[in-house]
């Protein structure tokens, strides 16, 4: 009696096919439910005999002959958690845009070719897109709502561009946080206020360059805490303003920031610094008068080349004081508004204005001046150096000022009341007019032509130890008191 045979059925997987149209064309009469296949231009898939799912040709895949649907398990065989995205149709993705990816509840999704999304997401888990190397990634009108974290990075470097033409909007909004590595943001907006995140939303940004429009507010910006380590902010012109606005207990290591050349003042500078930390900061390419803002930071090494700009260091009301140490520009005003405390900086070009109670030790202007205004009452400064400038003391009180060298200025003026000069160099033209001062230990004159040291005060002026050169002595009050001088 011969045996009865029964086929054996295709079972655990299939051979891989290349294309949609390939897998559909297997007969699935004799497949065993369960059955993988993979396929090379789709991801990975498995057969289930009873699905009876709507077909998409993606997730979903209806064979011509025989039962039941083969449904996507992965991708790609080499990542088993990402979703792909392309807009480009010479990639076979599982998406055409990030927004269908995150729609449909994809928390790992892959930029694999240049893509466009035209319409607002809204992020409700954690996500994380991955743009690939030299991918473009492009958001046109449209933004990211964060209600929880999402992260955007590239294992090389890749662009992101955003752009509202139509009405004002911010790339990240809501109130979580974003994570940018390794990407470009460009921002091509036309809408003043289009700028990287919302209010409320933390940023923490890791080797990323952002590029900014010639418009008003549309740079990075922040006021809760975030972090930027190794960004480059680049300006877009006159009306670029808030460039790089961090407020909120920011951390900036390592950033630098290029061709902003807006002039605002108030709320409105290139750089807007509050309660920060900041280890190296590089102005470049900035054009003259470019507006900068600090308040209520720690600053670590402020660097800055090319054209003429304006730092203001401003009391914003908050704690602690602003600490700035090491400025080394080309050319530089530096207004300290704020009593705060600063040492080492070095300028080619411009001037330091004191204008509140503060200290200041070590500085350095190459051409420039140097002045102390009225308002800066029981202020100090020590281990400074003007190479061809001048020194203004104005009727600040209680002033303090030791190892300050002048050289080269044509008229230094010292006007303040009741200040504390001593151990200093002014080498030509100096007046002295104020009451109740004390000078010990300083010198006067040493320059090419007879100087006059004018001293005008009308009440006790107490000037020891004064080292003098081709120096007429005029005007010399009745009640001042010139004790041990000599000439050298």
């Amino acid at each position: 009696m011969a045996a009865t045979t029964t086929p054996l059925r295709k079972k655990v997987t299939v051979e891989p096919v290349t294309n949609l149209a390939q897998l559909k064309a297997i007969n699935t009469t004799d497949t065993s439910n369960g059955t993988a296949i993979n396929v090379v231009e789709l991801g990975m898939y498995g057969l289930d005999t009873g699905a009876a799912f709507t077909p998409d040709d993606n997730k979903v895949i209806e064979p011509t002959t025989g039962p039941g649907q083969w449904l996507k398990k992965a991708p790609y065989l080499f990542n088993d958690q990402f979703v792909s995205v392309s807009g480009t149709p010479a990639y076979a993705a599982d998406y055409t845009s990030v927004k269908a990816a995150v729609d449909d509840g994809a928390q790992y999704i892959r930029v694999l070719g240049t893509t466009t999304d035209s319409s607002d997401m809204t992020i409700s888990s954690p996500t994380v897109v991955d743009v690939y190397t030299g991918v473009t990634w492009t958001l046109d009108d449209s933004n990211i709502t964060c209600n929880e974290h999402i992260t955007v990075a590239s294992d090389g470097y890749s662009t992101v561009q955003f752009s509202a033409t139509s009405a004002p909007k911010t790339m990240f909004a809501g109130g979580y946080y974003v994570t940018l590595r390794n990407v470009g943001i460009t921002n091509l907006s036309t809408q003043a206020g289009s700028k990287l995140a919302a209010s409320g939303l933390s940023i923490y940004a890791f080797y990323m360059d952002y590029s900014a429009p010639n418009v008003a507010d549309c740079g990075a910006s922040t006021n809760v805490f975030s972090v930027f380590e190794d960004c480059y902010f680049y300006g877009g012109g006159s009306n670029c303003t808030l460039l790089l606005s961090v407020t909120g207990d920011g951390h900036l290591a390592r950033c630098y920031v290029n061709g902003a050349s807006a002039t605002g003042t108030g709320n409105d500078p290139v750089v807007l610094l509050q309660n920060s930390q900041v280890v190296e900061l590089v102005l470049e390419g900035m054009s003259t008068s470019a507006y900068i803002s600090i308040s209520n930071c720690t600053v670590t090494n402020v660097r800055h080349s090319g054209d003429l700009v304006n730092m203001y260091v401003e009391n914003s009301g908050g704690t602690p004081m602003t600490t700035i140490n090491s400025v080394k520009a080309n050319a530089m005003n530096i207004y300290l508004r704020e009593n705060g405390t600063y040492s080492d900086f070095s300028l080619n070009a411009g001037s330091v204005n004191m204008q509140t109670t503060g200290s200041l030790s070590s500085f350095c202007i190459l051409s420039g001046s140097f002045s102390i205004n009225s308002s800066a009452d029981n202020c100090s400064v020590s281990g400074g150096t003007i190479v061809s400038g001048n020194f203004n003391l104005g009727t600040a009180d209680n002033v303090t000022i030791s190892n300050l060298n002048v050289k080269g200025s044509l008229l230094n003026s010292i006007s303040t009341t009741r200040a504390k000069i001593s151990n200093c160099y002014f080498e030509y033209n100096t007046n002295i007019d104020g009451d109740g001062n004390s000078l010990i230990g300083n010198t006067v004159g040493a320059g090419s032509t007879t100087n006059t040291l004018n001293i005008l005060g009308s009440a006790t002026n107490t000037i020891a130890s004064l080292n003098y050169t081709d120096v007429v002595i005029s005007d010399l009050s009745a009640s001042s008191n010139l004790t041990n001088n000599y000439t050298f």
